[in-house]
């Protein structure tokens, strides 16, 4: 049986961990409300074809690009790329630019002002990120860097993602690109762009950019016209 002295410190010691309990609560609420929840939107596409077309900056533009500006960037043909911008266009993923003769394709603008999407296309060539940086960049919190991995994986929109690599500088073991070709791609695509990697797989640190760059580049970065 327990003394009278020691049942006060068991009420005192439950009271002290309600307080830190209920305070940690609190804490959790607060933070939630500066990290999203949700992945940034991912652009649905099908094909080898729709993953090149979906990659080209200019569609990221107000002025878009024509179906035979398209074919000539990915060396297909244009009837064929009329169709696949058609399709894509069903899809939500692009829009017809207002008025344009010939038709022009762009970006539908949940797109074009996604800031994850957008920052992808500023990341200078030549230099290589964090997934951290990058969020904070985008986010202001390291906390979304697993949800830029995974936009950098699986968002097809989502430029340059050789350039964005894990916390150490190394590209991850399961990176992949389009055509499933592993990190030895990654390496080759920096390699092309003069970032090289050391015996540890570690990429040049004076070809880094942190977050305070990219946070500029993206608020420098005029939203599209259309959407203001």
């Amino acid at each position: 049986m327990s003394t009278p002295v020691q049942e006060q410190v068991l009420k005192a010691q439950i009271a002290l961990f309600e307080r830190l309990a209920d305070a940690a609560s609190r804490y959790a609420a607060e933070l939630r409300t500066t990290v999203p929840d949700e992945e940034p939107d991912a652009v649905s596409v099908r094909g080898p074809i729709q993953r090149r077309i979906v990659r080209l900056p200019e569609l990221f533009t107000d002025g878009g690009m024509t179906a035979g500006e398209v074919a000539r960037s990915i060396d297909y043909d244009e009837a064929n790329v009329y169709a696949v911008l058609s399709s894509l266009e069903r899809g939500g993923a692009l829009e017809q630019v207002p008025g344009a003769n010939p038709r022009r394709w762009r970006f539908a603008p949940r797109h074009r002002t996604d800031r994850v999407l957008r920052l992808s296309r500023l990341v200078p060539e030549g230099r290589w990120t964090t997934y951290g940086d990058f969020a904070i960049a985008v986010y202001g919190s390291p906390q979304m860097a697993r949800a830029i991995g995974q936009a950098a994986a699986r968002n097809p929109a989502f430029a340059k993602p050789h350039r964005v690599l894990n916390a150490r500088g190394r590209i991850p073991p399961g990176w992949r690109d389009d055509e499933g070709r592993g990190p030895n791609r990654c390496a080759e695509l920096l390699a092309e762009e003069k970032v090289q990697l050391d015996a540890y797989g570690k990429a040049d640190s004076k070809r880094f950019v942190g977050w305070r760059e990219l946070k500029r580049l993206l608020d420098d970065e005029p939203l599209p016209d259309d959407v203001g």
